[in-house]
């Protein structure tokens, strides 16, 4: 039988254990933001209106849609697209990122190039069916925004030596960044996800990006 003096030591412990989950997600996002600000402020552009960062080729992947099918890094090739990592059970996070990419999906919705890209860090339970559902809570436009899912080995290498972002010892405890990749396959920027004015920033950066030469 539980005590009382137990019970009120339970109900001391288990709102801390909630606080250090949530701190250690915050901190995981906010150390992986912080670095890669720092990075860009470093690379600060020249010029008004131009771009000089460039993190460098994303690694290759390969790993299954939505809709069951292959889809690799190469086959992005052309598209500028913005990524994301997600579960679809998160009660964290997760819900705030995807319905601010489901924004960004309707405020870009004018760019044909733009592709949005979700990762799964938990694919033995994100099937291809479970993402399907999950997009469509969300109103995703299935042509335009890919649920990915597959082998957690590479999908932590995406996130880790590709991005640089994530948890290789807990995927769960992935980032609250959005990443752009460019036409090249090249990652060229990072956005927290509830930063204020998110949409005008991406905007200008697509922007540019546009402009360059995709060769």
């Amino acid at each position: 039988m539980t005590t009382p003096d137990r019970t009120r030591s339970i109900r001391r412990i288990v709102p801390v254990a909630v606080l250090a989950l949530v701190g250690s997600l915050a901190v995981t996002g906010y150390l992986g933001y912080a670095h890669l600000t720092s990075q860009r402020a470093d690379q600060a552009p020249a010029a008004e209106g131009t771009i000089v960062a460039d993190y460098g080729p994303l690694v290759d992947f390969t790993l299954t849609t939505q809709h069951g099918t292959p889809l690799s890094r190469d086959d992005l090739r052309g598209n500028i697209w913005l990524a994301d990592f997600i579960f679809t059970y998160c009660a964290g996070p997760c819900p705030l990122m995807t319905a601010r990419m489901a924004e960004l999906q309707k405020a870009l919705a004018d760019i044909d190039a733009l592709r949005l890209v979700s990762f799964s860090v938990d694919p033995d339970r994100d099937t291809p069916e479970v993402l399907k559902e999950y997009g469509d809570r969300y109103g995703a436009d299935h042509d335009r925004w890919t649920f990915l899912t597959g082998d957690i080995v590479t999908i932590m290498h995406v996130a880790i030596e590709g991005f640089a972002i994530g948890d290789r010892e807990d995927p769960i405890l992935h980032s609250t960044l959005f990443a752009l990749v460019d036409q090249r396959g090249h990652i060229r920027g990072y956005y927290h996800s509830d930063e204020p004015k998110l949409i005008d920033k991406i905007r200008h950066d697509l922007d540019i990006l546009r402009r360059e030469d995709p060769a």
